[in-house]
């Protein structure tokens, strides 16, 4: 770090804490329920993914994971990985565009490591991140690709997707959805799929995100007890429902009034209800997959631990409204210092470093140095 930082905070440190200390805190009072840990549950998955990129001089290098470990009292821990390395050439998606991708195809491969496991409705699943997130998550478009296009490419790509119909590319991707670990590259492989390089990375994502949806749809409806636990969140629905003012953010608002393990009164919301204030076309998906608009998911923030500052946000699939306080019990169980252990074990199994990439990367192509290696 360059001295000039720490000038800047001798400078503006006085001024920083003047306005810490000035700052008016509103007078909150967020329905706060009282929580006590239970027994830990019989059966708990805990889901997580990890995605990373090493850009070469004329290529990306890419990695992706999806991590399922299975907890149980009667049986000896299991556990199901789906995992995919790729080169893609850079600058073929936007920047941007290119993050939808990867998250995509990492959600993709945390969902399909859990239903590979084929478990039975009792287990209790813990997945990391947001469902409501995941199903609002964008839809590709001619955009995401960087590459100049002319009108006729453009043309092209919006009618990609009705190709890829009547290719029964999205037949493909339900009957031989655990066949393989990706659908989509089974089909970028071997079907003869009209336009040139840019449609066929169009072609990818425009796959991918439909295996993902089918993904989201079997999960949904296997009957199990679904937790989606979010280490950050931004979302205001507590607040825009309870009409308060001054805070920006529910994390924010239970993590700073509320004290002690508990949660918040739970919200009832599906995706569709969400629409309001938002881009429609988020939510236009193809008949086969609307009924993902009508899951009812439960929301609420919780503190898992007396001795967790934070709060989480958590969304609650498969559970009825009168059974949350009791499957929230059991997770804080699971969290004595705040954060469910069984996560906190899948994420560091699964992350994917920096350093990991560069052993890839050098196993692929180790006479070639990266970008950052080539500035040193």
């Amino acid at each position: 770090m360059h001295r000039s930082v720490f000038e800047a905070i001798l400078r503006t440190r006085e001024r920083l804490i003047r306005f810490l200390e000035e700052k008016e805190r509103p007078d909150y009072d967020p329905q706060w329920l009282p929580l006590e840990p239970s027994e830990v549950p019989d059966s708990v998955v805990a889901v997580d993914g990890s995605r990373n990129q090493s850009p070469r001089t004329s290529h990306l290098i890419v990695a992706i994971t999806g991590l399922s470990l299975l907890f149980s009292k009667e049986t000896e821990p299991r556990e199901e990985a789906i995992s995919h390395v790729d080169i893609l050439e850079r600058g073929i998606f936007r920047q941007m565009f290119l993050d939808n991708v990867l998250s995509t195809w990492m959600k993709l491969a945390e969902v399909k490591s859990f239903l590979k496991l084929a478990l039975d409705r009792e287990t209790l699943v813990l997945m990391d991140g947001s469902f409501l997130g995941d199903v609002i998550n964008p839809k590709p478009t001619a955009e995401w690709i960087g590459a100049p296009l002319s009108e006729e490419d453009k043309e092209l790509l919006t009618a990609l997707e009705d190709e890829l119909a009547s290719m029964g590319a999205y037949e493909e991707i339900k009957e031989n959805f655990l066949r393989y670990p990706f659908v989509s590259l089974f089909i970028i492989d071997n079907y003869d799929l009209p336009g040139g390089k840019e449609h066929r990375y169009m072609a990818l994502s425009i796959l991918l995100y439909y295996e993902h949806l089918e993904a989201l749809k079997r999960l949904i409806s296997g009957g199990w007890k679904v937790l989606f636990v979010s280490k950050r969140s931004t979302s205001n629905d507590f607040i825009r429902t309870w009409g308060y003012r001054g805070i920006y953010s529910d994390q924010v608002l239970f993590s700073l009034f509320t004290r002690g393990i508990g949660f918040a009164s739970p919200l009832k919301v599906r995706p569709r209800e969400k629409e309001e204030g938002r881009t429609p076309k988020k939510y236009e998906l193809r008949r086969d997959y609307e009924d993902i608009l009508n899951t009812e998911v439960h929301e609420t923030f919780v503190r898992f631990s007396d001795y967790s500052p934070l709060t989480y946000k958590v969304e609650i699939i498969g559970v009825s409204e009168d059974g949350i306080g009791e499957v929230l019990s059991q997770v804080a169980a699971l969290s004595p210092s705040g954060y469910p252990i069984p996560l906190e074990k899948a994420h560091k199994e699964v992350v994917i470093t920096y350093s990991d990439m560069e052993l890839i990367s050098q196993a692929i192509t180790p006479i070639e140095m990266s970008v950052r290696e080539a500035l040193k």
